[in-house]
């Protein structure tokens, strides 16, 4: 390779197209080397690869680099490097704990291998994506906290908060979630597990593939399309169908309203803020059109006591709406 330094801020300023003028050219001056043509299209391919996999999950180009960085050692860390592809899997593993923080790992002593320290990650306003070593993927809800590491053979993830996980499958190591209540073992699969310390229940979505709940010795088998909600004080479960629309409500980037009566809306406040609403019957057939995206509840009440005669209280988790002048 003519040039063995890799601009990688270039290459991923080229990959976002956020690059400027001056980039551009210094871009085109290090391509212009025939191996380099090479380099760039193997991370190109990986890159459009990811985006294609998880392109319904996030518009942050940001997140398409950590699944990037995570699949590159999936494929190449069992086995020794190509000459060619290893300098990709170290030197985007560096640029990425360099350039984000969000990343945290240790290279093992043979070269062969990559192996992973404990990583942690946490929300407060705002949801968050993460890409574990494994290629699972999480979306995170606000004020939630994860971490992630290798033990005994198993990938072991620590919850609290909630969570929607698209697990990678891995028949030789199994995932498995750990909240205060419960474990939930995956066999590689789609689902949401609700679990922050505010709530009475522990709330497990199965959306797609096939989970199992631990509880003491007990093993209990979920299916596609059920619930399971687990009362933390009498650590009784009980399994029914999800409301899939409902239960992963949170997940989306912004809910608008056209015209629907605020008895139908509060449902989805509630959901959307964790909190619970105490709604005046006299107000309950009121309509409203607006769409609501990351704003404060106390922003949104505002703005629709502006349209119609209401009134409201916000404390700490619980909400009263009534009839205003």
């Amino acid at each position: 390779m003519a040039n063995n330094l890799i601009p990688w801020n270039l290459i991923l300023r080229h990959l976002k197209g956020i690059e400027c003028t001056k980039e551009k050219d210094a871009f085109r001056q290090w391509i212009s080397c025939p191996e380099n043509v090479s380099l760039y299209a193997e991370i190109e391919s990986l890159w459009k690869e990811i985006q294609q996999k998880v392109g319904s999950y996030s518009p942050d180009v940001d997140f398409y680099w950590k699944k990037m960085e995570a699949e590159i050692n999936r494929r190449y860390s069992k086995r020794v490097y190509h000459k060619f592809l290893r300098p990709i899997v170290v030197a985007a593993s560096i640029l990425l704990l360099v350039a984000t923080g969000t990343v945290a790992y240790w290279a093992g002593k043979s070269s062969s291998t990559i192996q992973y320290a404990t990583q942690q990650f946490s929300t407060t306003t705002a949801k968050s994506n993460v890409v574990l070593p494994d290629g699972s993927t999480v979306l995170l809800n606000r004020e939630s906290m994860l971490s992630y590491n290798m033990d005994d053979g198993n990938r072991n993830v620590q919850l609290v908060g909630e969570g929607f996980f698209e697990v990678a499958k891995d028949e030789k190591h199994p995932f498995i979630v750990h909240t205060k209540e419960l474990g939930v073992k995956v066999y590689g699969t789609k689902f949401n597990v609700r679990s922050y310390a505010f709530n009475k229940e522990t709330r497990v979505s199965l959306v797609e593939g096939h989970i199992s709940l631990l509880r003491d010795n007990d093993e209990i088998h979920m299916k596609k399309g059920q619930l399971a909600v687990m009362d933390k004080k009498t650590r009784k479960i009980r399994i029914g169908e999800m409301n899939e629309e409902m239960d992963t409500l949170w997940k989306k980037s912004s809910i608008s309203f056209n015209n629907k009566p605020l008895s139908e809306i509060c449902t989805y406040l509630e959901k959307w803020y964790d909190v619970e609403i105490k709604l005046d019957p006299r107000v309950s057939k009121l309509t409203y059109t607006f769409t609501i995206t990351d704003e404060p509840i106390e922003v949104i009440l505002q703005n629709m006591s502006l349209i119609n005669p209401i009134k409201y209280d916000v404390d700490d988790r619980e909400v009263t709406i009534t009839k205003g002048r």
